[in-house]
């Protein structure tokens, strides 16, 4: 019997005219690393379909090579990458391949890892000096998973924060600590921000939610649905410089959540008189 855990075959197949989507979603982890590589070799760790690699295709000061271990190599969208690997991260490690990228990209990709500090700990050592590390990973304490656990719910999904294959999860305090253990130092970091907010609540009564919501702070960012961070090895021996403050993409506030929370509560109180 295969396992739950597995994830669906079709969870792969590729939406049309998902790449123009991605292009003009600015809250797409995908979207802003395209943003952000503006030259240079690039490796893109669990590629997938090659989605990174189309969007960065029309920057050809770009070189992206990719690796993953759920595509074959005769997969269409990975035929625009220069090099591709059917398999994980552990096929270029101790050979020393990994020292001619300026960029390796981890986007959603180190939550599927048991060990993931292990894992880039072994990359950071072999990759180039002064190459850069964009990883993207979704936040678990996101205001939708917050409230299902407040209704008594964890269940993995076919997609999203709680994918069936995640095996870590990430707050933006846990993902700073990772970071700084592994011997990284974040040199920019965005919250891609996103509410979906009457879906997570409606298990909920008006009450317990504008409670729930009145209770978060902003400061523990429960808008981000995924963190993005750029990143360089961190100087030995040294501090390092100040953390920064992490960018904001989309509702950066509870203020419009809490509002409709609230508003619910009293449409909920007039309708019972």
């Amino acid at each position: 019997m295969v396992s739950i855990f597995h994830r669906a075959p079709e969870t792969y197949l590729e939406p049309p005219g998902q790449v123009d989507a991605i292009r003009g979603d600015a809250q797409n982890p995908l979207q802003q690393i395209a943003q952000l590589i503006d030259r240079g070799s690039l490796l893109d760790v669990g590629c997938g379909a090659g989605l990174l690699g189309r969007v960065l295709a029309t920057n050809t000061e770009v070189i992206v090579d990719g690796v993953d271990p759920a595509i074959a190599p005769d997969n269409p969208g990975v035929r625009g990458y220069r090099r591709f690997e059917q398999g994980g991260i552990e096929l270029l490690l101790g050979k020393g391949s990994l020292s001619q990228y300026d960029w390796i990209v981890f986007a959603d990709v180190l939550e599927h890892f048991a060990y993931p500090d292990e894992m880039l700990r072994q990359v950071i050592a072999e990759a180039k000096p002064g190459a850069r590390f964009v990883i993207s990973t979704p936040n678990v304490a996101h205001v939708s998973v917050r409230l299902d656990v407040l209704a008594g719910k964890f269940e993995y999904t076919r997609s999203g924060i709680l994918e069936s294959t995640h095996l870590r999860f990430f707050t933006l305090s846990t993902l700073r600590t990772f970071l700084a253990a592994v011997g990284l130092e974040i040199e920019r970091g965005i919250c891609l921000n996103q509410s979906s907010f009457a879906d997570r609540a409606r298990p909920l009564s008006p009450l317990r939610t504008a409670l729930a919501l009145g209770l978060m702070r902003d400061s523990s960012c429960p808008l981000a649905y995924q963190f993005l961070v750029v990143a360089r090895k961190a100087a030995s021996g040294g501090a390092g410089r100040e953390a920064p403050v992490f960018e904001q993409v989309g509702p950066s506030t509870l203020h419009g959540v809490r509002r409709a929370a609230w508003m619910a509560l009293l449409g909920s109180a007039i309708g019972r008189r």
